[in-house]
């Protein structure tokens, strides 16, 4: 009997699909990026993820190339968990400007 081959990551067509989801979902977003220091804070978070290899997220609902990804402010960190609830990434600070404040006043 012949040992299994066990490969990361999704196959060629769950990437295809959940490249076309985060292309549409930046788009829609009016393609914004997250700032440098985000983007860094990303990547650092996926440096030390157990699925991270090679710039790559290996885990079956993902398969993105970090270095696009990690840029995209539509995109999150598909891994929750109880202590991430909404992934490993972390949330982005929005903070507005008092003149947007006085807009809805």
């Amino acid at each position: 009997m012949k040992p299994i081959k066990v490969v990361g990551g999704p196959g060629i067509f769950k990437k295809v699909g959940n490249l076309g989801k985060a292309v549409t979902k930046h788009i829609a977003n009016g393609m914004k990026q997250v700032p440098e220091e985000e983007y860094k804070k990303r990547l650092i978070v996926c440096s030390k993820c157990e699925f991270h290899k090679d710039m790559r997220c290996q885990h079956v609902s993902c398969g993105c190339f970090l270095s696009k990804k990690a840029w995209w402010e539509s995109e999150k960190c598909p891994l929750k968990t109880e202590e991430f609830p909404e992934g490993k990434w972390p949330k982005l600070d929005i903070v507005s400007k008092p003149d947007e404040e006085k807009l809805f006043d």
